[in-house]
């Protein structure tokens, strides 16, 4: 006997509908997932609660690596987490796309490790240069750079806004 695809009822809550939020600000993305019976994981890095076990086995939020009992504790999920993210809202996709367009046109993206802001570099700033020049990328390929602090972490020394960028920062 082969299993079939389907999702698993669970014996408290059925099919588990659960309104999805936007990966990014945290906004209902107007669609439903029928969790079924899932496990969520938290991550005892950051307290990220995942449904089902994290794809690559590290947290979407923090990356800290490695699903076992020292990093993550599985529960069966019962709606009881305030929201699940999955999927980008229509304002936050739109921003997306505003930003691979930026890349496509020899900007970059930034990640700071520090704060977790992300978004990209325009291709005016002589940053974008050197970095695409160092990684041997050219555009429309994309590429990106990680900074240990950023504009927002660290305003002073960055002149004020920072300059040239557009952030997406997720919390």
């Amino acid at each position: 006997m082969s299993k079939e695809p389907g999702i698993i009822l669970s014996d408290q809550h059925g099919v588990n509908p659960t309104l999805l939020k936007c990966e990014w600000c945290g906004k209902d993305t107007g669609t439903i997932a029928l969790v079924g019976k899932q496990h969520y994981y938290i991550c005892k890095t950051c307290s990220f609660k995942h449904i089902g076990r994290p794809k690559y086995g590290h947290c979407v939020k923090c990356a800290a690596q490695g699903i076992n009992s020292k990093v993550y504790k599985g529960n069966e999920f019962d709606g009881s987490i305030d929201h699940v993210r999955m999927g980008l809202c229509d304002e936050c996709d739109a921003k997306r796309e505003e930003q691979a367009a930026i890349v496509r046109a020899g900007g970059i993206y930034f990640r700071c490790l520090k704060c977790g802001s992300e978004g990209v570099v325009k291709a005016s700033s002589p940053l974008c240069s050197k970095v695409r020049k160092n990684l041997g990328v050219e555009p429309p390929d994309p590429c990106g750079v990680e900074f240990d602090d950023c504009p927002h972490c660290n305003p002073d020394f960055y002149g004020g806004d920072g300059g040239d960028s557009e952030d997406q920062s997720q919390d």
